[in-house]
């Protein structure tokens, strides 16, 4: 992947031995599962990294023998790379999260910009908009030539249904000058574009898990909206990647997300597999044998038997259902609708 699309620039944390051979390398102390990350180094070839000289400002190690996240605590935590100037009129940026909260005030994945000057004007950002949400339902897109908050994330309209916390997805930013300049994607699902004007995007400063801004007219610009949630690696190309190369790298993250939902679920053990010619109903539990009913319903809620041995099946519909054994080999072959009344709408259950 890097030789193919020529390498990405910043970050790339992937598991704890990627992190433990590069910091040996760097000859800096091991990087411990649980504890505060001071540094969270580049895979990409480069000597640039990530830092938090602040202790009270660390995110925390998370790893396991598959997989490695970074988790911030979305109060203060941040990581920042600082470098010399640096400009682009392209970027594509890709970010392996599981957001776990939104308290609003921008909480922010990711935020570049030139130094001493904010994001939204100078770089580009991606947050999770001023107000607190209870799902991931807001991403804001923001960046020199495109200012102004936007929504670009709006289940029922580009996504089928709300996102809960939690899992890890895909966050991608693709961005260049034009009428759809700057594009948001979702685990490869594109959410929505918006114009960016003529502009260069700085890369003097990078946040990673927060924002750097300040609408202070005294104050600096600093690094604040820290994001609540786990980064497990974040790629940035100096150019816009064709859509080839963005599926390409977007489903290369996507299939790390099983491991790191387990590793941040705390689940342990093997993961359970698919068994080959399985029954139609596998019982985990001892004592119970499973056999396939010479008969067809369709939209069932409930089957029961009745304190007479016949078999009652109600359906979705209201449709109440004897199920008879007609040649008494013990297993019912035969159904009869009982009752047919449009009088039960949505039933969930019998009490016979």
């Amino acid at each position: 992947m890097k030789s193919a699309l020529a390498g990405p620039r910043v970050l790339c944390g992937r598991r704890a031995v990627g992190q433990g051979a590069l910091r040996q390398t760097a000859e800096l102390p091991p990087l411990e599962n649980g504890r505060p990350v001071d540094r969270w180094l580049s895979a990409s070839g480069t000597n640039l990294f990530a830092a938090q000289p602040w202790a009270g400002g660390r995110p925390v190690f998370r790893a396991d023998d598959r997989e490695a996240f970074v988790r911030f605590d979305g109060k203060d935590d941040f990581l920042c790379v600082s470098g010399p100037r640096r400009r682009t009129r392209e970027l594509t940026v890709f970010v392996l999260a599981a957001p776990r909260g939104n308290a609003g005030l921008f909480s922010g994945l990711f935020a570049t910009a030139v130094a001493g000057k904010n994001d939204y004007v100078s770089g580009i950002n991606l947050d999770q908009g001023p107000t607190t949400t209870k799902e991931l339902s807001v991403l804001n897109v923001e960046s020199a030539g495109s200012l102004g908050f936007r929504n670009l994330l709006q289940p029922g309209k580009n996504l089928a249904a709300v996102l809960p916390f939690e899992n890890f997805h895909v966050f991608t930013v693709r961005s260049k000058v034009g009428a759809k300049g700057n594009e948001l994607f979702l685990d490869s699902l594109k959410l929505g574009e918006r114009e960016r004007k003529d502009s260069t995007i700085g890369l003097d400063e990078v946040v990673i898990g927060g924002r750097i801004y300040s609408n202070d007219p005294v104050e600096p610009s600093n690094a604040q909206g820290s994001f609540h949630g786990d980064i497990a690696a974040v790629l940035v190309y100096e150019r816009a990647l064709s859509d080839a190369e963005r599926t390409k790298v977007e489903q290369a993250l996507l299939a790390r997300a099983p491991a790191l939902n387990a590793l941040a679920s705390g689940r342990s053990g093997h993961a359970l597999e698919t068994l080959k010619d399985a029954p139609i109903v596998q019982m985990l539990v001892p004592g119970f044998t499973v056999e396939e009913l010479p008969v067809q319903l369709r939209n069932l809620t409930g089957v029961r038997y009745r304190h007479d041995g016949k078999l009652v099946a109600l359906g979705y519909d209201g449709r109440i259902h004897l199920v008879t054994d007609t040649d008494g080999d013990g297993r019912e072959d035969k159904s009869a609708v009982f009752w047919d009344k449009s009088v039960m709408r949505g039933p969930i259950g019998m009490a016979l």
